[in-house]
């Protein structure tokens, strides 16, 4: 047996009641279908699912490689994305829609500490098309949802947590990632999110661990103990990351790094040191 199909009987099959339960109020939605994946920043993911049938068809035929969701110019995202605008193989979508009356997906791409992506994906049956209203005017919805999942299955997101295992990505991944951050840094420098004359490609390693942390709140002594870096050797990366910013005020530089935050960027140029 596969690692991902002992992973899917682990979870999504042996821990349905649980699962099914949790996701009981997604019904007066109209919804028919959660899955959640966690991927963490050396590629390896768990996904667990409310239908257990699906799972297990997906696992066996080893569709995670191929997971629209899982690609990297898609894990680079951050906020609502519909499948319908995601690249899935014909043979795949046939099979979700016939076999499974799966149809209508919409994920919400959120990234976690410790350069995690989370995704809360959606569906309903075919025949609600409904349900694009919903995703239009009541995202928060769901939204909510996710809390409220990640809250009341902490057992089963633990689980996953130690249960993390790699799947099959293309030989181009790195090359798309590339593009889609150089993509995204050229969009927000345009609409002035970002300053058009910094360089991020020349942020080190250190330098990235240390922004991630500080945008996390960590006070100085907390990130020297996390980097296992003198107090000293931190206050160092902050002038010279103030520098490389033309920050001139630690106002400014907490501004830059949230927005580096918010934007996905970190979590993007942490990748590549993976």
């Amino acid at each position: 047996m596969s690692e991902l199909k002992q992973i899917t009987q682990d979870i999504s099959v042996n821990l349905t009641t649980k699962i099914n339960s949790v996701c009981s109020p997604l019904k007066q939605l109209g919804l028919s279908l959660f899955a959640y994946h966690i991927v963490n920043a050396e590629g390896k993911m768990c996904i667990v699912c409310n239908r257990p049938e699906f799972a297990e068809y997906c696992a066996s035929e080893e569709y995670a490689g191929d997971d629209p969701l899982l690609q990297p110019q898609v894990l680079n995202l951050q906020g609502h994305c519909l499948w319908s605008s995601l690249k899935a193989s014909f043979k795949q979508t046939q099979i979700e829609r016939s076999c499974f009356d799966i149809d209508h997906g919409v994920s919400i791409i959120k990234k976690a500490d410790h350069g995690k992506t989370e995704i809360f994906s959606f569906a309903a049956p075919r025949k609600n098309y409904a349900v694009y209203s919903m995703y239009l005017n009541e995202m928060f919805l769901l939204s909510e949802f996710a809390n409220y999942f990640k809250k009341e299955a902490q057992d089963i997101t633990n689980k996953m947590n130690d249960s993390l295992i790699s799947y099959f990505q293309s030989n181009d991944s790195k090359i798309l990632t590339n593009r889609a951050i150089n993509d995204k840094i050229i969009f927000l420098q345009s609409i002035n999110v970002l300053p058009k004359n910094i360089d991020l490609y020349n942020l080190t390693k250190p330098e990235l661990e240390y922004l991630n942390l500080v945008s996390e709140q960590k006070t100085a002594k907390q990130i020297s103990i996390c980097l296992h870096k003198s107090q000293r050797t931190i206050e160092h990366y902050a002038e010279r990351l103030k520098e490389k910013f033309n920050c001139y005020s630690r106002s400014q530089f907490i501004l830059m790094v949230q927005q580096l935050k918010k934007s996905g960027l970190l979590y993007n140029l942490l990748s590549f040191y993976n």
